[in-house]
């Protein structure tokens, strides 16, 4: 199935209401992933954009008018947060799932939070934002660039949003050990 046809699926899946899925976009521009929430957003769907790009050029790009939009960025400013704070990305997310009934989470800007942060912090962030989605009964919504990622991490991101890797035995073993040998 190509990349294309996979895309024109999961927007089928998000218009059904099957809830709490989580779905990777791979394209070079997110045009399927703004499309999707646009669909969502005119279904009745409570949306967060959690973008790269600029609020104002995804409203008159896309035109989505409704949902909260928050830039990834390291410039301070109101609508904004720190991509290299994890935490703020995490708290946004788990603010906005736990308010919302009906509700889709659009991640644009995997790829800058990874250069900011490292692959390994990164993947952790999307597992957790995975879980949060699927304990609130949210859709979550990752559109990548296959481009920026090598094979071994783009099949990383595939298995966790697809919940055939479990990110605490795989990753974080190896952070416990590389502390255990600092201190």
């Amino acid at each position: 199935m190509n990349i294309r046809k996979k895309n024109q699926a999961i927007i089928h899946y998000i218009k059904k209401a099957r809830r709490g899925r989580s779905y990777l976009l791979k394209e070079e521009k997110p045009l399927d992933a703004y499309k999707t929430l646009r669909e969502a957003s005119t279904s009745g769907f409570d949306c967060l954009i959690l973008s790269k790009l600029h609020l104002e050029r995804i409203r008159s790009r896309y035109n989505i008018r409704k949902g909260m939009f928050y830039r990834l960025t390291c410039k301070r400013s109101t609508g904004t947060l720190n991509l290299k704070k994890l935490s703020q990305i995490r708290r946004a997310t788990n603010k906005f799932a736990r308010s919302s009934r009906k509700a889709v989470i659009l991640l644009d800007g995997f790829d800058q939070i990874m250069f900011g942060n490292g692959f390994e912090s990164s993947i952790t962030l999307l597992s957790d934002l995975k879980e949060l989605c699927s304990d609130k009964n949210a859709n979550f919504l990752v559109s990548i660039n296959p481009q920026w990622f090598n094979e071994t991490q783009l099949t990383d991101i595939e298995m966790i949003l697809n919940g055939k890797l479990d990110y605490c035995r795989y990753y974080r073993p190896r952070r416990f050990r590389e502390r255990r040998l600092i201190v």
